[in-house]
């Protein structure tokens, strides 16, 4: 098997390789929407985000909404992984925090500190 086969997974029934990096794309969906050469610019567009926000590529929960930002920003005419990176980056970090991840950080405040 190709490693650089951007499907060789779950997806047309061979087990991914443990450690390659998978774009969380269903094969059907993107089939004649993408070339072979945009899905691996999408690719590594998606590795490099992920890097960049210190987030597994496979088991990331927010790894499906990653994926439609990064092909928003590649239908925009980005194309350069980093900078899809790095928007990415941005992106992340104006979004609103989950009320959960709000409160924690209210009451981690609010308590008293001991040696």
């Amino acid at each position: 098997m190709d490693h650089t086969d951007l499907w060789a997974d779950r997806t047309i029934g061979r087990p991914a390789i443990c450690g390659m990096h998978r774009m969380p794309f269903s094969r059907d969906y993107y089939f004649g929407r993408f070339k072979p050469a945009e899905l691996k610019e999408l690719q590594t567009a998606y590795v490099k985000s992920c890097e960049a926000m210190a987030r597994c590529p496979i088991t990331s929960p927010h790894k499906d909404e990653m994926a439609r930002e990064i092909i928003q920003i590649y239908e925009c005419g980005v194309c350069d992984a980093e900078k899809i990176a790095e928007l990415m980056v941005q992106i992340e970090a104006v979004k609103p925090r989950p009320m959960s991840e709000l409160l924690l950080a209210q009451v981690s405040a609010a308590q008293p500190k001991t040696a």
